[in-house]
């Protein structure tokens, strides 16, 4: 088997994984958050991203996304 192609108990871990993660995500804190967002927005504020070295590109990139 080629080195780019995972076999099945590979793959399967990788997913097992993604889904402990997936599943304990602060969900009310994730809702609360996008709700503080909105409401900033619709009010009219803004919202500000910043960050030093690579944290900085990382900003960037939310800022576009938003």
């Amino acid at each position: 088997m080629p080195k780019y192609m995972a076999d099945n108990s590979s793959i399967e871990s990788i997913i097992q994984e993604h889904l402990k993660v997936t599943l304990n995500l602060p969900i009310g804190e994730i809702n609360d958050l996008a709700d503080d967002i909105t409401s900033t927005l619709l009010s009219g504020g803004k919202l500000i991203f910043f960050g030093n070295g690579g944290s900085a590109t990382q900003s960037a990139h939310w800022a576009e996304e938003f």
